[in-house]
Parts: structure tokens; sequence; C-alpha cells
């Protein structure tokens, strides 16, 4: 029986005729792990070409994000949305979503420093991608907080207001990490790359081994949100230290209205143009971060629409494995 996943999913979309396509769901178990494993294997690599993103200084943390610069001020701004969510009545699940991400990598700790140790590529990309999405995410957020501010007459604050508008790779693959690590999928794919369960796995067909099969479908979830983040850098025009000058103007505003708020009304006034200043600078950061988001969302669900073409099952499965099918 077939199991369905994004790699069997993207060449039954790609399939031309009802005999290819009857090919794909006819696929034994075996069949599909080769598949599966050869496919993700070639995402994986055609979504390294885009290489050039630059992570700042992400990687010299080392698989703990808690030694990532700004990462006190990603936590602190998170803390402060959800504060005044609760104050004003507003929701925003996402704070929610980005928090799960953050304390499961820092759960997790131990196997993303043994893959900067070890030197797993995919385990250090994944890292990398996981931790920009966290700061990316808390900033798109804080972005949509802002405009929510200006028109205070919205009935409630979204992230989302239509499909392709304002829906983000970043907010959506962390959702999916949290899953894998909730059904332990990211955990038994991990220790398979650590303990060298497979052969190459990630850069060639790995085979029909004891425990490939089961590495190939757990692959087949892990290994899309590499692609996917991975794509929506590529195509973005932001630095990481941009969102985290963002969320440092805005833990800063926040401290002026607190003291605002319990000093006498003679010095008050200073403070408050003092905040005005970061106001406005935090204003120009957030609306420059939405319009990025935007344009980098639409261009990487394209382009990835485009790659996605590319892989059929004659394309995949090649013709010396002696399938059924071939």
């Amino acid at each position: 029986m077939l199991q369905k996943n994004y790699c069997m999913n993207i060449l039954l979309e790609n399939a031309t005729s009802y005999t290819e396509k009857s090919k794909i769901q006819m696929l034994t178990e075996a069949e599909q792990a080769v598949v599966n494993d050869r496919m993700i294997g070639n995402l994986y690599q055609s979504a390294l070409k885009k290489g050039n993103i630059d992570f700042d200084n992400i990687p010299f943390s080392k698989g703990d994000i808690q030694k990532v610069d700004g990462y006190e001020n990603m936590l602190a701004t998170l803390d402060v949305l959800k504060g005044l969510s609760k104050k004003f009545g507003i929701k925003i699940p996402e704070v929610e979503v980005v928090e799960n991400a953050i304390v499961n990598l820092r759960t997790y700790r131990n196997i993303f420093e043994k893959g900067f140790g070890l030197n797993i590529e995919f385990l250090k990309m994944y890292y990398n991608t996981l931790v920009y999405a966290c700061i990316e995410s808390t900033s798109l957020i804080l972005s949509s907080y802002v405009e929510f501010t200006r028109t205070v007459n919205n009935v409630e604050f979204q992230i989302k207001k239509g499909k392709g508008i304002y829906g983000n790779i970043c907010i959506d693959n962390l959702r999916k990490f949290n899953e894998s690590i909730k059904s332990g999928s990211f955990v038994k794919f991990a220790n398979g790359l650590i303990n060298k369960d497979t052969d190459n796995f990630l850069g060639s067909v790995a085979g029909a081994a004891k425990g490939v099969m089961a590495l190939a479908a757990i692959g087949a979830v892990i290994v899309p949100v590499v692609r996917e983040l991975i794509y929506y850098f590529y195509e973005s025009r932001m630095m990481v230290s941009e969102y985290l000058q963002q969320q440092k103007e805005f833990i800063e505003m926040n401290k002026f209205r607190l003291e605002a708020s319990s000093i006498e009304a003679q010095k008050r006034n200073s403070i408050l143009n003092k905040q005005k200043s970061v106001i406005d600078k935090l204003e120009k950061l957030s609306d420059k971060i939405k319009v990025n988001q935007q344009l980098s969302n639409k261009n990487a669900e394209n382009k990835l629409k485009q790659d996605n073409k590319n892989w059929n099952l004659s394309t995949v499965s090649g013709n010396d494995d002696g399938f059924m099918f071939i």
C-alpha cells in the first residue's frame, strides 16, 4: 500500500498518465523506501545548491541556541507579546509555536551539538535553519503586532489574512518541527544519522539495508522542513542582524513605556521623546520585514513548485534496481 508523504505526493502530482500514477501507487514497501531515500537525498542536495545563506553568528553557537546573539531579546520579545495578548485579549497562537520550537531546540541541544562535533552536514543545516526561523518568526509576529496597533479597529490580531498573503513558511515549518519532536520522528532520524545506520544517507542511495526503510519514511517528513526554509532564506533580502535589531528596539520601547508610567510628569516628557524615536525605528524595520516576508514567501513557493516539476518516477528510480516497474 502506498504511504503518501512529501516525496510521493510530488511524484503523484507530476504523473502525466494513468499508467505512471498506477505504477507509483503499486510500489511495494521496499520500493517506496528506496524511492523515498533517493528523492529526499536529491531534494536536499538541490536545496544546498542555493548556498550562500548568511546565518550570521548562528553557526558559531554550535548547536546551543542559548549562545546565539540576541537570544535573550528574542525570549523577552515573545514574553512581552504574550503579556500584551493577555492584557488586551488578542489571540497570537504563533507565539506558542515559536516558544515551543525554542524549548525543543534547547531540550535536544545534545543532538545538535553532536551534529556539529561530528560534522554531520544535515544536522548542522537543520539547526541553523530552525534557529533562523525562530528569529524571523518572532520578528514577523512583532511586525504584525505593530501593524495591528496602527489599526485598532481590527477585530482580531492575526498573522494569516488570506492564502498566500501572510502565511509564513518559517512559522509553518516550526510547527512541523514541533510535531516531529512530539511524534519522536526527529530523535529517530537524528540518531540514525549519528549512529550511521545508513551509508551516505542524504547524499546517495542507501539501499534497503536494516533501518533504511524507517529512516527514509521519517526523512520524507524531516528533510522538507530544511528544504523549504533554505528556499525561503535564499529569497530573503534581509539579514539576521536586522531582525535582532527590531527585537532590540521593541524591548527598548517597552522599557521606556514602563519607566514613563512610573515617574513624575516633569521627567516623563524626556522619556516619551526617547520612546518616540525608538518607535519610529521599530516601525520602519517592521514595515520592511512585512514586505520582505510576503515577497520571500511568494518567491520561495514558486521556486519550490518549479523545482518539484523536475521529479518523476523515471528520474528518481533509475534503471538499475530491478524494480517491477522498470
